[in-house]
């Protein structure tokens, strides 16, 4: 199917367990594929029928490195920059029917 996202968000500090509704400052925002903007892009599902969204957190052993500004970090630059630095990741499964 066609993959959008609407959050990239990376460089989180270890000690952060949680993220508050709204919260800010914490990490370095990537672009979404909404606006391409470096925003969280809330999801506006276009049509009948369920949608599945899914959120992925990545536990990195390192720092990622990237040779390119946040403004052009999007999801494949940033999977690309974590795929050998990847302890384990989580996925949070969600379906949205209108």
């Amino acid at each position: 199917g066609d993959t959008h996202w609407y959050w990239v968000l990376y460089d989180i500090p270890a000690n952060v367990t949680s993220l508050s509704q709204n919260s800010v400052g914490v990490g370095t925002l990537g672009i979404n594929s909404v606006n391409g903007n470096t925003v969280y892009a809330p999801p506006c599902s276009k049509g009948p029928g369920e949608k599945t969204y899914i959120y992925t957190v990545y536990a990195l052993s390192v720092s990622p490195q990237l040779s390119v500004p946040a403004t052009e970090v999007d999801r494949d630059t940033l999977l690309n920059a974590i795929q050998d630095i990847t302890l384990a990741s989580a996925e949070l499964i969600v379906t949205y029917a209108r």
